[in-house]
């Protein structure tokens, strides 16, 4: 899921990421709108739907931490609700 993630910011968004742990708010590039550029993204280019209700600053403050709110919204409800 990095990979791809990594993927849409360089193709999709043109905003290349160094690495997984680069942080994207001081590095520039994630704002608000580039955030609402890649969810729709994601659910386009992935098929995850990631709730609004889900996001904050930290769960989308690197590429890691995008993949791992994406990889928990692609699991089955009843494994979101017991895990």
């Amino acid at each position: 899921m990095i990979e791809q993630i990594l993927k849409i910011f360089t193709e999709k968004l043109s905003r290349p990421v160094s690495s997984p742990e680069e942080d994207l708010f001081e590095s520039g590039a994630l704002d608000s709108m580039v955030l609402v550029e890649l969810l729709l993204e994601l659910e386009q280019s992935l098929g995850v739907t990631i709730p609004i209700a889900d996001l904050d600053i930290d769960s989308v403050r690197t590429v890691r931490s995008i993949a791992e709110l994406a990889e928990a919204a692609t699991k089955p409800v009843a494994e979101n609700v017991a895990g």
